[in-house]
């Protein structure tokens, strides 16, 4: 939508991926015609996959908040708060308030949309993307405020 907008033009942006493939992510990249700015780094070790990490603005983690299967953090998330960068985190499923969403604002680290909250954090995190690329092309430093 941002780019649909003219809030951020697509040859200034790259999205990393490292990892096995996962047919969700690349479906999604098909369907926002992200292709040409998706960059598939397949396996990395955990070296390499942190020198990546480091070297990137945002760091971006999904993970899930169902009423049957709360509390999910992911490995990632510790390794991202060691790096202090801005994390954003993509909480898929019906509850709100995950614990994820929690520890970003208690540590004031970065953004969640939660899908269970939608309407809200879907017109926030446009904000938030907006406000951080116009910070890069400022020639600003991104980074946790």
């Amino acid at each position: 939508e941002l780019i649909n907008e003219g809030k951020i033009k697509k040859e200034n942006i790259e999205i990393d991926y490292a990892g096995t493939y996962n047919e969700r992510v690349y479906s999604e990249i098909q369907k926002t015609k992200l292709e040409d700015i998706y960059v598939n780094k397949g396996l990395l070790s955990r070296i390499d996959s942190v020198k990546l990490q480091d070297k990137s603005d945002i760091l971006l983690t999904a993970v899930w908040n169902y009423k049957d299967s709360q509390g999910i953090l992911g490995g990632k998330v510790l390794t991202y708060l060691m790096l202090q960068k801005p994390i954003i985190a993509v909480v898929m499923g019906d509850t709100p308030e995950s614990e994820l969403k929690k520890l970003i604002a208690k540590v004031n680290c970065g953004w969640t949309y939660e899908q269970a909250n939608h309407q809200k954090d879907f017109e926030n995190l446009k904000e938030v993307l907006v406000n951080l690329y116009n910070k890069k092309m400022n020639g600003e430093k991104i980074q946790i405020e």
